[in-house]
């Protein structure tokens, strides 16, 4: 027992070393540097870029101003922020449209409810049939533990939409299957009173106040609400160019929220190359639109292909358009993090933040961690280093 102690020490010491060990190895090996691509890159001067590399054991915080990256290194361990997020995941939405009809089913940290009618269903418009599938993405918010969720109906669908409202305490029924003690419409928004030419693009939720995204032909809107009694606070519209969309049909790709700046950006994207970045302004609970542009991506210069964007500023009257471009299937496997910078639609400049991450996802190294396989199941990513916590503010 005397010597327990002195084990325990020794322990501690071997810990700290291996930390200390990673995070002089990080500091001394890795690779951060700006690379150009075109353009001019003093459009850069008059901001600051920070960010974090991270993996499970240290992070790398950075700060690109003036042209210039500095970098500091420090010990990091983030389970329980990685835990707290993998329980917000846990909340989903899943819609099933079967013989016209839509169902769905509900994801909470207590397991998944019943299938529920949704009381909505594929139909016409103008007699033209538009069997278009649903996005799941972005339809749900929680606010205080509280579930409100939307469907997102493309045009052509009938029936009653709106936002609901599921809300515990969760109990089992006679088939085990799990119930919320009541799932409620508080908006409702009629599919046929707009003839079946309303679309829901999503909904989220900021500063306990929620916000649902609606597109009427060539009018998209923001509408916030009271989550508690459900009126109206406020709308803004923005006027975009709807029939480039596959016959009016658009899926919101993105939905990015600064609640340092109080900014929503939305990404709407036809095809490739084009898309619609559109910026509200959030500010004192109102809602306003501060910019829309329609910035061609030139894939030329990026290797792979993304479906959305990592993130977006607009600030100084400039897009500031983040990409990660990267994939960890099977015996092919990259990286690459790029910036755009656009004025009126202009590209002005474009540039890659040049790292090593790539090296994380080399076979060998895959197979070494017994983390490789030849299926669809994709890496753990939660292994490897990220870049994230972009911030692009006014420099001083």
């Amino acid at each position: 027992m005397k010597y327990k102690g002195s084990i325990g020490l020794i322990f501690t010491i071997m810990f700290i070393g291996f930390l200390v060990a990673r995070v002089h190895s990080l500091s001394e090996g890795s690779t951060l540097y700006f690379k150009d691509i075109q353009g001019d890159i003093s459009v850069l001067e008059d901001v600051t870029i920070k960010g974090i590399i991270h993996d499970r054991y240290h992070v790398q915080e950075f700060t690109i101003k003036n042209n210039k990256i500095n970098k500091k290194i420090r010990a990091f361990t983030h389970y329980k922020q990685w835990k707290e997020q993998s329980v917000s995941e846990t909340y989903k939405v899943w819609t099933n449209v079967r013989g016209n009809v839509v169902s769905f089913e509900l994801t909470m940290p207590f397991g998944t409810t019943r299938r529920y009618r949704s009381g909505i269903e594929q139909g016409v418009v103008e007699g033209r049939e538009y069997p278009y599938g649903m996005f799941d993405g972005n339809n749900f918010t929680v606010i205080d533990d509280v579930m409100y969720f939307t469907f997102n109906t493309p045009i052509g669908y009938k029936g009653v939409n709106g936002i609901f409202k599921a809300e515990g305490p969760f109990y089992r029924d006679a088939n085990n299957k799990l119930r919320p003690t009541s799932i409620n419409r508080i908006v409702t928004l009629d599919l046929d009173e707009a003839n079946n030419k309303m679309s829901i693009l999503g909904i989220t939720s900021m500063n306990n106040t929620l916000y649902l995204f609606t597109l009427m032909e060539n009018i998209l809107t923001v509408t916030t609400y009271d989550p508690i009694t459900a009126e109206i606070i406020n709308k803004a519209s923005a006027e975009i160019d709807w029939k480039r969309y596959h016959n009016g049909v658009i899926m919101l790709h993105s939905l990015i929220l600064h609640e340092q700046d109080d900014y929503l950006h939305l990404e709407l994207m036809f095809g490739r190359n084009e898309r619609t970045i559109i910026t509200f302004d959030m500010r004192d609970g109102g809602v306003e639109l501060k910019n829309l542009s329609e910035p061609r991506i030139d894939y030329n210069n990026l290797i792979g292909y993304t479906d959305e964007l990592d993130n977006i500023y607009y600030l100084e009257d400039k897009l500031f358009v983040f990409i990660k471009m990267d994939y960890r299937y099977g015996d092919s496997n990259y990286f690459q993090y790029n910036i755009l910078v656009y004025k009126d639609d202009a590209l002005l400049y474009q540039g890659e933040l040049v790292t090593d991450i790539e090296e994380d996802f080399t076979v060998d190294r895959l197979k070494r961690e017994a983390l490789y396989t030849r299926g669809n199941r994709r890496y753990s990513g939660y292994e490897y280093r990220e870049i994230d916590k972009i911030v692009v503010t006014k420099s001083n």
